[in-house]
């Protein structure tokens, strides 16, 4: 999705696009549900989900998340989260169709490599066209179907090119900003908190879901435990910043920000 957002820039959404891509799974964060949902993997389905997950969650992360979560974290190198300091919620009917454009085409984007990455009755779509995908190959990890190996390696590989090419991208736009936005970090016994609580979040959710959801199946144990972790990762830190949203208004009438340089 990045190299949309690099191509043209005004085009579209950054943040839309991954939550776009990432949207379609949504039903196994918000109800970690193993069977998934057709819907959410249908093209209509990114019109009536996907595109009013993305909007929800642009506006939480641009408006609630990022302004409280970014000064808990360390700016520069490797992951240059200061870049994100820029982000605001979109305002007026261009800006919310922009994100919801970008939101729309990241869901495409996810049930077009699925169809290439799932078996035949699990969004698999391909399959019917290309049937040596559910041919099986050898892994390193044993024996496989060739859309489970695809699955495996494009993750790995796509993960190492977005992580590659957004350091790339946020060292640019860092380098040349006109207007470059500065985030004020928190104080380190805080930074230190926040950074518990995601470990332990991530942590509490990887253990308690696969004990609620009891499996034989190492693989699903591995999903539910990945789901949950992101699931109480999710919302906690949404419930964390919208705890210190609360609180500033409470205190100082105002809601919390990041200042410009």
């Amino acid at each position: 999705m990045l190299p949309l957002k690099i191509w043209r820039p005004r085009w579209f959404s950054g943040l839309g696009l991954v939550l776009g891509s990432i949207a379609p799974d949504a039903v196994f964060i918000l109800a970690l549900d193993l069977e998934g949902s057709s819907a959410s993997h249908s093209v209509r389905g990114q019109l009536y989900l996907t595109v009013p997950l993305v909007l929800i969650g642009h506006w939480l992360a641009t408006a609630v998340v990022l302004p409280w979560l970014l000064p808990h974290c360390e700016p520069g190198p490797p992951m240059f989260l200061d870049a994100l300091a820029g982000l605001r919620p979109a305002r007026g009917l261009l800006e919310q169709a922009r994100v919801a454009w970008s939101g729309a085409i990241g869901g495409l984007s996810h049930i077009a490599l699925d169809g290439f990455t799932h078996a035949r009755n699990d969004d698999g779509w391909a399959i019917e066209f290309l049937p040596w995908l559910q041919q099986p190959v050898r892994q390193p990890w044993g024996e496989v179907p060739v859309h489970d190996a695809l699955q495996a390696w494009l993750t790995l590989c796509l993960g190492v090119f977005a992580v590659v090419l957004w350091q790339l991208a946020a060292v640019g736009r860092l380098r040349g900003s006109a207007e470059p936005r500065r985030v004020d970090p928190a104080p380190l016994a805080a930074r230190r908190t926040v950074t518990a609580l995601g470990i332990l979040l991530f942590l509490e959710g990887g253990v308690a879901v696969p004990a609620l959801r009891r499996t034989a199946d190492v693989a699903t144990t591995v999903q539910l435990a990945a789901y949950g972790g992101l699931a109480f990762i999710t919302f906690g830190m949404i419930a964390a910043a919208a705890a210190a949203h609360l609180r500033r208004l409470r205190t100082h009438g105002s809601a919390f920000g990041l200042r410009r340089s």
